[in-house]
C-alpha cells in the first residue's frame, strides 16, 4: 500500500478557533426529548470530511453529534460541510476543541427577509433604526447609539438556513473544527454514564457544531472592529433597552430577549415540586479589563443558575451535555426550521453513525473505492479562512473549555 505524507493544518488560534468549557454539575434544563425514531427525512444534512489521523472512533463520534442537530432542525434544503481535525498542542491550554466558522456578511434587510420567510422569529421586535427599516440599532462602549448599521455577519451554515447561497459550490467548506487530541476522550455519550476522569467527545463535538450553526458574537474579534452577528440581534440589557438597540458591549448583564429587549427570555424548571424560573444570560466577553467575565461573549453565563444549554462555555469531567430547548429557541430565532420536540432513538443514531465511520474507515483500503471522506484539506481551510474577511482581524474564534471538577 502506497503510504501519502498529509500536511496538519495548524491555524494559529489568535486567528480562528472558538474553545469552550462546560460545566455539567448542575441541574439540566428541561430538554428537548432524546428517546426514540431515526434521524427524519425532513432535516438539515451535515457532510463531514476527516483530516488524516483521526480514529474510527473519533469519526463515528462526529457523525453520532450531527445525527442529534439533525434530529432537531428541519431545513431539508441546507447542506452543511464541515471538516474536522485532532490536533495537539494547537489549542490554547485548557481548551477542548474549537470552530472556526465560515464567515458571510450580509444586509440588515435580507436577514430580516430570511427572518420573515422562516415565520418564527417576530421580525417587527428586531432592533430597527427609528430612521430606516434597512437599518438596526447599536449601543456602543460608553452609551453611545449608533444608527447606521446596515449589514451583519452571518456563519455561512446559518445564512443557508436563511434561504440564501443555497445554489453556491456544494463542497465549499462552512467550518473547521479541531478537538484536543491528547484529551482524556469518553465515546460512550449514547449510553449515558462516562468516567469521572474522561471529557465526553460527543458533548463536545455538538457544542462545536452548535457555533458553526450561527451562534457566535461579533464581541469576541480582538480588535473591535467586527460586526454584530445574527445572536447579536437578540443581545440586550437593560441600558440599551430603553434606547431601543441591543447592547453591543462587554461586560455587564447581556440577555436573550425575543421582545424587544423587554426581558430576558425565561425558562420554568421543576425542582422537586417547586418550579424555578430561570433567565438566558449571554456571558460577557472575556476582556475582563472591560467588565467582561472571562468568557467569549458566544456562549450562555456560567453562575448560579441552572445549566443553560449546550452552548455554555465549559465542560466538566464525567459530564455529558444536551441540547436545551433554550439552545433551539436561538437556532430558531437566527433562522433555522426547529423541531422542539421530536421524537429520538438515540441507539439508532448511535449504530447508524458506526455504520457510517466503519465505511468510511474500510474506503481507505479499498483502492476501487473513491474516499474523499478522509483526506487533506489545508487548502480548503486556508481559502475558507481568507473568504471570511474576518480572521484577518485577529478574532479568536469559538472554544469549549475544560473544567476538571465534575
Amino acid at each position: 500500500m502506497i503510504c501519502k505524507q498529509y500536511k496538519k493544518i495548524h491555524t494559529s488560534i489568535s486567528h480562528q478557533t472558538t474553545q469552550i468549557a462546560l460545566h455539567t454539575a448542575k441541574p439540566l434544563l428541561a430538554l428537548a426529548t432524546l428517546i426514540v425514531a431515526d434521524v427524519p427525512a425532513q432535516a438539515i444534512t451535515f457532510n463531514f470530511t476527516y483530516q488524516p489521523g483521526i480514529t474510527q472512533e473519533q469519526i463515528a463520534a462526529v457523525e453520532l453529534a450531527g445525527n442529534i442537530w439533525s434530529a432537531y432542525l428541519q431545513d431539508i434544503d441546507v447542506v452543511v460541510n464541515i471538516h474536522v481535525e485532532m490536533t495537539e498542542g494547537v489549542l490554547a491550554e485548557g481548551k477542548l476543541g474549537g470552530t472556526t466558522p465560515a464567515i458571510k456578511k450580509i444586509n440588515y434587510d435580507k436577514f430580516k427577509e430570511g427572518l420573515g420567510a422562516d415565520g418564527t422569529a417576530n421580525i417587527y421586535q428586531l432592533p430597527t433604526s427609528i430612521y430606516s427599516t434597512d437599518k438596526y440599532r447599536t449601543r456602543l462602549a460608553g452609551g453611545i447609539i449608533n444608527n447606521s448599521n446596515y449589514e451583519l455577519l452571518t456563519t455561512t451554515a446559518n445564512n443557508k438556513a436563511l434561504g440564501n447561497d443555497l445554489s453556491g459550490d456544494a463542497s465549499e467548506l462552512d467550518a473547521y473544527i479541531q478537538l484536543e487530541k491528547s484529551t482524556n476522550w469518553s465515546y460512550r455519550y449514547a449510553g449515558g454514564k462516562i468516567e469521572q476522569n474522561q471529557y465526553d467527545f460527543v458533548s463536545v463535538a455538538v457544542h462545536e457544531i452548535g457555533h458553526s450553526l450561527g451562534f457566535i458574537s461579533g464581541l469576541d474579534a480582538l480588535s473591535g472592529l467586527a460586526l454584530p452577528t445574527a445572536v447579536d440581534m437578540f443581545r440586550y440589557s437593560t441600558e440599551s433597552t430603553k434606547q431601543r438597540a441591543i447592547d453591543y458591549t462587554v461586560g455587564g448583564t447581556k440577555y436573550f430577549s425575543i421582545n424587544g429587549g423587554q426581558n430576558p427570555f425565561n425558562f420554568t424548571q421543576m425542582e422537586g415540586s417547586t418550579p424555578t424560573v430561570y433567565q438566558a444570560i449571554f456571558s460577557s466577553g472575556e476582556n475582563t479589563l472591560l467588565g467582561g467575565d472571562g468568557e467569549q461573549a458566544s456562549h450562555w453565563k456560567i453562575d448560579s443558575q441552572t445549566y443553560l444549554g449546550i452552548m455554555s462555555s465549559t465542560i466538566s469531567m464525567g459530564g455529558i451535555k444536551k441540547i436545551s430547548r433554550l439552545d433551539l429557541t436561538v437556532l430558531d430565532y437566527i433562522g433555522w426550521q426547529v423541531d422542539y420536540f421530536p421524537i429520538i432513538n438515540l441507539s439508532v443514531l448511535s449504530t447508524n453513525a458506526q455504520t457510517k465511520a466503519q465505511k468510511i474507515w474500510d474506503s481507505q483500503f479499498d483502492s476501487n473505492t473513491n474516499n474523499d471522506a478522509i483526506r487533506d484539506r489545508s487548502s480548503d481551510v486556508q481559502q475558507m479562512i481568507q473568504k471570511s474577511g474576518i480572521y484577518n482581524w485577529g478574532w479568536s474564534g469559538y472554544w469549549q473549555t475544560a473544567h476538571p471538577a465534575p
